[in-house]
């Protein structure tokens, strides 16, 4: 979600939210680590093993799916 915000306040902005006196730089690009922290994590692994095993999800991950 914040992503999508992000993004589109850029859009909104045009070519001047790349410049690195823009906030909107560094909010993008630190909206898009931390999603692809969460995708690529570890507890994301274990959970696709499991799924992939049938087994239950644990933890976080189990909270949110």
């Amino acid at each position: 979600m914040a992503q999508d915000v992000n993004e589109a306040m850029v859009r909104l902005v045009g070519t001047q939210a790349i410049y690195s006196t823009s906030i909107l730089d560094r909010l993008l690009r630190d909206a898009i680590t931390i999603n692809q922290h969460v995708a690529a994590g570890p507890a994301m692994l274990d959970a696709a093993g499991r799924l992939t095993l049938g087994l239950e999800l644990q933890g976080f991950v189990a909270a949110i799916v």
